[in-house]
């Protein structure tokens, strides 16, 4: 019966997958110009975990440090990415959002919750605390090793 579970919850987990990947995770434009999924993603990691050095923001993206010497240095020419002397270590260089980059993600955010916003309140609270309690769950289950 368990078993049964866990092969129903990886089938929901595929059949979400596009409709999030199509909804959410769209390259956005910024400034006329298309970001690549990686430079969205990037944007994200840094808004959520800054300042990270480039091996740090490379292994949360999974990818070379070489493939994300290239997106970084992409960000930073859109300004979206700051540089800065990791104050503790003077050989290390951090990164993280800039003001224009910050702007950025939460003029995203907002766009997102917008397009959400319609969908989700047909739910009452109690069911988004729901929703809410098992989308943190499973964010947790994807993340363990």
């Amino acid at each position: 019966m368990k078993e049964e579970q866990i092969r129903i919850f990886l089938e929901e987990i595929f059949q979400i997958m596009p409709k999030y990947k199509q909804k959410v995770m769209t390259p956005p434009m910024f400034e006329g110009k298309k970001l690549s999924l990686l430079q969205h993603i990037s944007t994200i990691i840094l808004n959520d975990h800054e300042p990270l050095t480039l091996n740090q923001l490379s292994e949360l993206n999974n990818i070379s440090k070489q493939q994300m010497s290239k997106v970084v240095e992409s960000l930073l020419n859109l300004e979206l990415v700051k540089r800065e002397i990791d104050p503790n270590n003077r050989r290390q260089i951090l990164l993280s959002l800039s003001k224009k980059g910050k702007e950025f993600i939460r003029k995203l955010r907002q766009e997102h919750f917008e397009q959400l916003k319609t969908s989700l309140e047909k739910y009452s609270e109690e069911e988004l605390i729901s929703i809410n309690h098992h989308i943190k769950a499973i964010g947790e289950i994807l993340s363990s090793k």
